[in-house]
């Protein structure tokens, strides 16, 4: 789920003020691999995330599997935008 209005700062001196917020507008939805079953959400609040099994077997023989990180984390996938803008 995005993070819209977790991050919101305004600082001004003067006349001159400056605001920042987050928002969701250009985020894509897609699917979390991760979540399987797929959650509560419904496919309703995640985002695109292209991540792969990751296996690995150590000189025992012991197989152990984990996600790797987001491989493609600029496709829509990141879950929040930051804007900004002066205001009069």
């Amino acid at each position: 789920m995005p993070f819209a209005g977790d991050y919101l700062w305004v600082t001004s001196l003067g006349k001159f003020a400056y605001a920042v917020w987050t928002d969701w507008r250009n985020t894509v939805q897609g699917t979390d691999p991760r979540e399987a079953p797929e959650d509560e959400d419904a496919r309703t609040s995640d985002v695109i995330q292209c991540r792969v099994v990751l296996t690995s077997t150590d000189k025992f023989g012991n197989t152990t599997k984990r996600w790797s990180g987001d491989r493609c984390p600029h496709a829509g996938g990141i879950d929040q935008n930051i804007y900004g803008n002066a205001s009069p």
